[in-house]
């Protein structure tokens, strides 16, 4: 999709914090033939993961707006795809542009 759905953008963009109360976006991504399944997740929780240690946080922020993780990328809390079994489910970034389609499960 050259074009960004909207719609998905809006989800990415106002995910729930896996960790709160609010309603979650569960949604399947086809990406390069592949099909994943899961919870839409904000920005947040994918970068405390990737950047565990305050110096790795201050060197990314110095070099990119943390702002662009929720505008360019989709996080996925991957439940079913390739290689991801229901006890190893991991959190997957997706560019927005890769994405062929999607739908709410």
């Amino acid at each position: 999709m050259s074009d960004v759905d909207p719609l998905l953008r809006f989800i990415s963009q106002h995910a729930s914090d896996p960790d709160e109360e609010s309603p979650a976006y569960k949604i399947s991504v086809v990406v390069g033939g592949q099909q994943f399944a899961g919870l839409v997740v904000p920005p947040g929780p994918f970068l405390d993961s990737v950047l565990p240690t305050e110096e790795l946080v201050s060197l990314y922020s110095k070099t990119a707006s943390p702002d662009l993780g929720a505008s360019a990328y989709l996080h996925l809390h991957v439940e079913k795809g390739p290689g991801v079994t229901g006890r190893q489910q991991r959190v997957v970034r997706f560019r927005m542009d890769s994405i062929n389609a999607w739908w709410a499960e």
